[in-house]
């Protein structure tokens, strides 16, 4: 849309600078037939040789004044078209400045909305990195009490396995020692 606008404005300025010449050159011919106006007021019978010049000088209300007349609307025909000429020089130059500036904040809003999609993915980044580090953490806690719990089951087990073989060494010595002694007393009692 403002693109559309500003072709609208361009489009107008051409025109108005157009018939803003057609006007000037109109009035520049109009004035520059008063060079040769040496005809007297309301008559069209030819002024003498060098009457005109003495018209210009002598009285501007004669025909000869019709070139300082047709000079100044030559003149005020310039003056309008250097203002237009400004104008529109003044016009381009707002609608460049306006574009320029549309241009910065566009910038200004794309480098935002980077920073900003930059400051969420490093947050969303860091995140995940923290649950990483917590997970991994309590997976190797998890980890070291499992270890510790096996340690500790099997060291119960090579306990209980050493007191039972304690208790079963144990027990076969006296059984044997009861069968020697056994044996002796009965051995002495027959000798006897």
């Amino acid at each position: 849309m403002e693109e559309e606008a500003r072709l609208r404005m361009a489009e107008d300025a051409k025109k108005i600078l157009e018939e803003a010449l057609q006007r000037a050159a109109q009035e520049a011919q109009q004035g520059g037939g008063g060079e040769g106006g040496g005809e007297a007021p309301g008559s069209r019978t030819p002024a003498p040789r060098g009457g005109a010049t003495r018209a210009r000088g002598a009285d501007p209300s004669q025909g000869g004044g019709a070139t300082e007349r047709g000079g100044t609307k030559a003149q005020r025909g310039q003056q309008r078209l250097k203002e237009e000429q400004q104008r529109r020089k003044e016009e381009q130059q707002r609608q460049r400045k306006e574009e320029e500036e549309k241009k910065a904040q566009e910038e200004r809003e794309r480098l935002r909305v980077k920073a900003e999609a930059e400051k969420t993915r490093k947050l969303e980044a860091e995140r995940k990195r923290e649950e990483t580090r917590k997970r991994r953490e309590t997976e190797k806690k998890e980890k070291e009490e499992r270890d510790r719990e096996a340690l500790r089951k099997r060291r119960d087990d090579e306990r209980r396995q050493r007191e039972e073989r304690e208790r079963e060494a144990k027990e076969k010595e006296e059984r044997e020692t009861e069968e020697r002694e056994g044996g002796t007393g009965t051995g002495g009692a027959s000798s006897t």
